[in-house]
């Protein structure tokens, strides 16, 4: 991760209406698609991290929470190798 990254915060509404505020920790390129990793405002440990598939609609970001197991596995694997390759 890049650690002179502006802090970026983003307020996500879920079903029921209800502001959720995150910050974004990290962003990774996987098949394609891009993936952000939100941290919940007020924490600062990553293992609380949600991923999020980030796409474009209607001129708008939005973001969908990745539940598929195996696809987080594979997000999360890509993300460790980016890493290993900054070292």
């Amino acid at each position: 991760m890049d650690q002179e990254k502006e802090n970026i915060r983003i307020a996500l509404v879920d079903d029921e209406g209800n502001e959720h505020l995150f910050n974004e920790y990290d962003r990774v390129s996987y098949d394609g698609e891009e993936y952000v990793f939100l941290i919940p405002e007020g924490t600062i440990e990553p293992e609380t991290a949600h991923v999020f598939k980030v796409e474009e609609k209607d001129g708008e970001l939005v973001y969908n929470v990745v539940e598929d197991s195996d696809l987080l596995d594979k997000i999360e694997e890509t993300w460790h190798n980016e890493l290993k390759e900054e070292d």
